[in-house]
This record gives structure tokens, sequence and C-alpha cells, in this order.
């Protein structure tokens, strides 16, 4: 026993593992930021850890999702042992005496990769069982699957080293050095001979004691002690170091260009793999980048990855290599100043527009109401953002308000305005009920329509992420006449569409007619203007009135109003043509995964998410109102607002600790950025008139979940879904329903 603990610090796997921690911290990181995500302590908010514990393929779990799952571990394990090796082989010079010198030394750097996989598979099962409700045979055979892809993926890339990797009995024949004869690997070669250079001069002796290693592992199961290499010439030790370096090097360009070219097949739906793998996928890329970066610039690593970034800034502002995401229909070749367009708006285009929606106002209001019976009730949803449990909540809010109110809610709804996945939920109900009127199907109550409006859309995005939709464009589709870069926008409305059956491949104008002759509720998308933080308006109608009821009474750099009316700004680029699921979208642009949008002209306005200017919807409903007043005083029995949010449980920080104190000014504003949206809605519906406030009704329905928290993302895990719809039945959401019906029926 006391030999065996006097030899640990001597054992290979231990010694490796403590040389990370102390000079390979951003090795580390990679494996931290894992450790976390699996654990369920890193992007809980969003939902990342469920991507891995039930990982979705074609949307399903089973086992070729975790397959997948296991291949994508397997290419990050073997990115990590490349980079390890890259960095740290040259201090066990023992190793150019093995053979299979990289098998041998990933062999003993299994620590961290098994511990990582067991956590993994604990944290899989746990969920599995007491949450998605699966079978212990289901269970098991996932797990297994995992496994399997892992020990696939390992074999394959171990092929690769056995075949060409050497030691310096290789190389060595009868006392006389061999002339390589691979010469292919000539450049490469050239490019890593000041890196090997280096690494011999810091080569440690074979008696230091830092490096010293004693045992090492020969197999998974037995162990051997090291073998001097005093005695073989440096020359020799470091002509095998050259050579599996090379090898590595080579085999990390592989990975990166098999990456690449499976992006070219993204159109193919079963080419997409689970988003979990794309995430491993792109962190092996990164890794393998890292290292690569280190091997060639050493100390100046840090200085050269400054300049990469900075290099690919400046490239980005050129036209050749312009990232931008394009709105589908828009006419990029305008290069026409949009601030004259906004500006030179005339009273007697508002007078217009505004007139134009007091006669949208008319019809749908004769539409309800027949006879002298009383006035009708005015209606406006506002749904409130968050992904695709906003959609489904959304969606399935308003199909049971619908229903409890006896088919009423629905003609009764004049507006609809929100944000991001709530947006997305509305239109889709909108849509079905279009078709339902018009026979296409038998009603839009159907569940099979809130199941296809949650399946997966993440997968498709993380995918056309990491195949090279930063960097690599060189697909292009056309729409409308017009072509564009197929990149992660392309893959968000390409997966949406395919999801709902296509119903918003069309053109926005579409819409115009059946909602100026009152036959459907209006619904207006707003997006976020990031150049100054303006709201863009969007809808088939034309809303100009909107920019003269808040116009500024100073003169920043940003010009007249806070609102952009869309159809009139852009009326010169083809306006008519913005595709649809395009509109969704741009109301839905949630950073690094649904990218920001470039509107053309001179000025190209940057567009994102809805929900950092107004999550819920209710500043551009609070503000029609107070537009429309005296119509609204004159012709309804007054106004309801039916609020649907989600809405997760609060925590309360009582944490009083030194790292808490110095993060929670952070997370208070942070934390708390919807929140102030709200006071501000308070104070907006304060400073209208106390005549219209005695007019407005609220009806909220909430999102809440008291079991787990639903994440705000693309994706959603069954028992996510499962929390949705029994949110509905919850006591406050039941009382609300009821009210919802009073108030319609005594109009």
């Amino acid at each position: 026993m006391k030999t065996f603990i006097k030899n640990i610090p001597g054992f290979f796997p231990v010694r490796l593992f403590f040389l990370h921690f102390r000079r390979n911290q951003l090795l580390l990181l990679f494996w931290i930021f894992l450790f976390a995500i699996i654990t369920g302590n890193f992007g809980t908010k969003y939902g990342v850890q469920y991507l891995f514990w039930v990982p979705e393929y074609l949307n399903k779990v089973n086992i070729f999702s975790y397959f997948i799952l296991g291949l994508t571990s397997g290419i990050f394990i073997i990115a990590y042992q490349i980079s390890s090796y890259l960095t740290n082989g040259y201090l066990f010079p023992f190793m150019a005496t093995l053979l299979h010198p990289f098998a041998k030394y990933s062999l003993n750097n299994f620590i961290i990769p098994v511990l990582f996989v067991i956590v993994f598979i604990y944290y899989s099962i746990v969920f599995q069982i007491n949450e998605e409700l699966l079978s212990v045979f289901s269970v098991f055979f996932n797990i297994l699957s995992f496994l399997a892809g892992i020990l696939i993926m390992i074999i394959i890339s171990f092929s690769w080293f056995f075949t060409m990797n050497t030691d310096i009995v290789k190389l060595t024949e009868a006392g006389k050095v061999k002339t390589p004869k691979n010469k292919r690997w000539k450049a490469i070669g050239l490019l890593l001979d000041k890196d090997i250079k280096w690494k011999m001069s810091n080569m440690p002796q074979e008696n230091e004691k830092q490096h010293e290693v004693k045992i090492y592992l020969s197999t998974p199961f037995k162990a051997r002690r090291a073998r001097h290499y005093k005695h073989f010439e440096s020359e020799n030790i470091q002509r095998v170091l050259r050579h599996n370096n090379i090898s590595s090097a080579v085999f990390s360009w592989l990975v990166l260009l098999s990456t690449v070219v499976l992006g070219l097949f993204k159109d193919y739906y079963f080419m997409l793999m689970p988003a979990a793998g794309s995430l491993l996928l792109l962190l092996s890329l990164l890794l393998l980048f890292s290292a690569t970066i280190y091997a060639v610039f050493k100390e100046w690593s840090i200085v050269a990855f400054i300049i990469f970034i900075f290099s690919l800034n400046f490239m980005a502002g050129h036209s050749g290599f312009d990232y931008h995401n394009s709105a589908y229909g828009l006419n990029y070749s305008v290069n026409q100043d949009i601030e004259e367009c906004i500006t030179c708006t005339e009273n007697e285009k508002y007078t217009k527009d505004f007139n134009a929606m007091i006669d949208i106002l008319n019809k749908r209001k004769n539409n309800l109401q027949t006879g002298k019976e009383k006035l009708p009730k005015l209606v406006i949803v506002n749904a409130g953002g968050g992904g695709l449990k906003a959609a489904v909540w959304t969606y399935f809010s308003l199909h049971k308000a619908d229903s409890v109110c006896e088919g009423k809610l629905l003609p009764s709804i004049h507006l609809i305005s929100g944000a991001s996945g709530g947006m997305l939920g509305a239109s889709y109900l909108r849509e079905l009920y279009i078709q339902e009127k018009a026979g296409k199907i038998k009603s839009w109550y159907n569940t099979k329509y809130i199941n296809k409006l949650s399946d997966d859309i993440l997968n498709p995005i993380g995918f056309a992420l990491v195949s090279g939709a930063w960097f690599f464009r060189f697909q292009e589709f056309e729409y409308s006449g017009k072509k564009y870069y197929k990149d992660r926008a392309y893959m968000f409305e390409k997966t949406l569409n395919k999801n709902t059956d296509y119903v918003f491949d069309k053109t926005i104008s579409k819409y115009k007619e059946p909602e100026k002759t009152g036959e459907i509720p209006m619904l207006i998308f707003s997006s976020t203007i990031a150049n100054d933080g303006r709201k863009l308006l969007i809808s088939p109608q034309k809303l100009s009135f909107f920019e003269k009821s808040n116009k500024f009474s100073f003169k920043p750099k940003i010009k007249n109003s806070v609102n952009i009316d869309f159809m009139t700004g852009y009326e010169n680029f083809d306006v008519d043509s913005l595709r649809y699921s395009t509109a969704i979208r741009m109301s839905a642009t949630f950073p690094y995964i649904s990218p920001y949008i470039s509107l053309p002209g001179k000025e190209k306005l940057q567009l994102f998410d809805a929900g950092a200017h107004d999550n819920y919807g209710i500043s551009t409903s609070l503000e029609f109102v107070s537009i429309f007043e005296k119509w609204i005083l004159k012709n309804t029995s007054g106004i309801i607002f039916l609020q649907i949010v989600n809405r997760n449980k609060e925590q309360d920080d009582n944490s009083n600790d030194f790292i808490s104190d110095i993060f929670r000014p952070f997370q208070g504003s942070v934390g708390n950025y919807f929140n102030f949206q709200q006071i501000n809605f308070e104070k907006q519906f304060r400073q209208m008139s106390p005549r219209l406030q005695e007019q407005i009704d609220f009806v909220n329905l909430y999102l809440t979940s008291e079991k787990q928290e639903i994440s705000i993302s693309w994706h959603l895990t069954e028992s996510e879904k499962q929390e949705i719809k029994k949110a509905i039945d919850s006591p406050a959401n039941k009382f609300a329903l009821q009210k919802l019906k009073i108030l319609l029926d005594n109009r």
C-alpha cells in the first residue's frame, strides 16, 4: 500500500490530470462549461441542459438521437486529446519510445472525459425516468446508444492515428536515421518546425521531478513502468514529435472540412443533428483552433487571437465578407435613405392612413353588431414573447379561451400585438382560423396543430451555425425573384414552414385584404432597431399615424419618431413581397440563435427581438387605443386587454456573500428588465385620459409551472409541453377565463 501511495504522483493519468489545472486552464474551461450544462448549472433558463439529457433527432428522442450525441461527444473527446497532446506532449519525451504514442497518451488522459460521461449518464437517466417517464428498457438502450457512439468515434479516430503515428523504433533502423517518406505532409511540417524546435529546447530532463512519470497505462487494465529515453538521440525524439503533431494537425483540419461539407447538405432533414451535438461540434472546432494557435504562436497566442478577431471584424465590413442576414422579399439593390422616406411623410399621409384604419374598425364593428343590440367590446390581445413556449402557450390559451367563450372570442378580436414566440402562436392560430372559414380544414381546435407548432426549430439552427453559416456561404436560394444566402435565418424559416405545413410561406400582402375588410383580426409585429432603440411596426396596413402620435420632444441623433411604419418607410423596397415567415423572424431575433436582420437602404437598420423594447405588446396596444380614443368611446362598450404572458417562478436572492455583492447590481438590472417594462406600461396607461381608462378591462392568462421552469428556447421537451397544457387549468387562469366570458356576454 505504501508503494502504491508513493507512486501516485508519478502515475501518468494523475500527472496529466493535475497538469491541466496548472498550465491548461483554457482546456479546463471547455470542460467546466460542459459540466455546468449537464448538471443544470448553466443556461437553465434557456433549457440548454435538456438538449443533452434528452436529445431530439427528427423530432424524436430515441436511440438514434443518443447515438448521434455519442458520436459528437466522441469528436469532442478526441479534440480534447489532440489539444492536450499538442500542448503537453513534449513534456513527456518517454512517449516517443512507445508504440502508438498518441493512443497511449489519450488512454492515460482519461480521467476528465470518463468523469464527464459518468455525470452525463446519471443526470440523463434521472431526467428520462422522472420527467419524460420513459421505461427502464428505453432508457437503457438510449444510454447504450450514447456509449456506442462515443466508442465508434474513438475507434475511427484511433484508426487514423494508428496508421499515421510513428514512434522512435520505426524512425530508426540499425542506428541510422531514415528519411521520411510522407512528403505530402512537408508543407504542414514546415509550419510546425518552429513549434517542434521550441518544444525540444523546453523539453524536461529525464531526472526532472516535476514531469517525471514512473507508471503509465499501456492498456485500460494494465500498467507499466515508463521507459528511459536518455540514450536516444534528441534528433530522433524530435522527429517523432514532429511527425505525430503533423498527423494530429491534419486530423483537425479534416474535422473542420467534414463539418463544412456537412453544411452543404443542410437542406436534407435527416442530416440535422441534435442541437447538443452541434454545440459539441462547435466546441470541438474551437478547441482545435485554440490548440493550433498555441502550437504556432506560443506565448504570443493571445496577441495572435486578438489580431485575428480584429481582422475578421475588418473583413466583415466589406462587401465580400458581408455576414448580415436578410429580410426575404425585400429588394437590397435599392440604395435609398430610409430617413428621407420617414421624415417626408406629410400630414395628408397620416390622415389618409388614419381614415383607412377607421374604415377597418367600422367594418369589424359591423361584422359583430347586428341590429340595435348593445355596442360590441373591442378585444386586443397582447401575446408575450418567450420562444417556442410562448408560441404554444399563446395558441393554446386562445384555443381554450375561444372554447370557453363559445366561439365569440376570435370574431371580437381587433388587434394582436406582442413579441417573439407569442406572435408566432397568434399568427398560426389566425391563419388556421382563416382556413377553417374557407373550408380548407375542419377545425382549428384540433390538437394536432398545437403538436405541429411545438416541434423543434433549434436543431436546424444549431447545425447551420456550426457548419459554417458565419463564414462559409456558398449556397443561395431564390424568393420573389431575388437571391439570398442559406444561413441560420434560412434554416429557421425553412423549419418553421415545414412544421406548420408551409402556411407562412406567403407574402405579408396576402393578409392585407382580409384585414381591411374586417374578416380577421389585425396583427402588428414590432422589432427593435439596434441602431438607435426605436421601434419598427410591421403590418400589411400602413401605420404612419403611429409615427405622428409619438414624436420626440427633443432632437438627438435619432430622427423624428419613436415608431417607424415599415410599410411607409420601405415602400420603395418591394415591401409587399416580404415573406410572412420573415415578418415573424423580424420580431424574434434572439442573438446568436435567430440572428439580427439587416434592412436595405443607405443606412442599414439592424433589427433584433421585439422583446427588447416591449416583450408584451402592451405599448403598441396602448398607443393604438389612445390614437383612436374618440372612435372607441363612441362605437364600443369597452375594451378588453387579453394579456397572454409566461411567468416563471420568482426566486428571491437572499445571498450575502462577497461574490453576490459584486454581481448583484448587474443581476438586478438584467433580472428586472421586464419588470421595468411593466412599470413603464403602467405609467403609459395612467397618462391616458381617465374616461378611456374606465373603459379598459384587463384579463391575464399566465403560464406558470411549479414543477419546473419552462425554458425560453426554440426547443421544448415532452414534459415541458405537458406543463404548458396543464397551466391553463390553474385556479387563476380558470377565473380569468370566466371573467373574459362574462365581459363578452355582457357587452
